[in-house]
């Protein structure tokens, strides 16, 4: 089984390929490079999610997720799974389905502040998520 970051990953290197989007192939670096100004910063955040909101969304939740990974990544190995009723890949989809519901609400701003308010946000659901599902398996047993 694909871990979710390789699938990402691929993802990501599909919709480059395709040229679905143009000049998108650095984007996510530069989204994490802590050493980008924050007005660019701002700039590339706002055009990321303006392209996830307008479309094609798929494309661009591809460079919303690549640009995310490292973070997705340390938000569900920091959640214990609980298998088999819970998995890591469980959590992660989960996690991703939530970052992605996040990016369709209103303006962020600053737009820097993007991957915190939608990892803060998706997780905070992903743990209500999560709750529930213990709940009713322990109801269950």
């Amino acid at each position: 089984m694909m871990r979710f970051t390789d699938q990402i990953q691929q993802a990501f290197a599909e919709t480059v390929r395709s040229r679905v989007l143009t000049d998108v192939d650095d984007l996510p670096d530069r989204l994490r490079d802590f050493s980008t100004p924050a007005t660019e910063l701002d700039d590339l955040w706002t055009r990321v999610l303006d392209g996830y909101r307008s479309g094609p969304r798929q494309a661009w939740a591809t460079v919303l997720l690549e640009a995310m990974r490292p973070d997705l990544a340390s938000t569900v190995v920091a959640v214990p799974a609980v298998p088999p009723a819970i998995t890591r890949e469980e959590l992660a989809q989960h996690l991703i389905t939530e970052v992605l519901r996040v990016a369709t609400e209103g303006p962020a701003f600053p737009a820097r502040w993007t991957p915190n308010r939608l990892i803060s946000r998706a997780a905070r659901e992903t743990e209500r998520w999560f709750l529930r599902e213990l709940r009713a398996v322990s109801y269950t047993h």
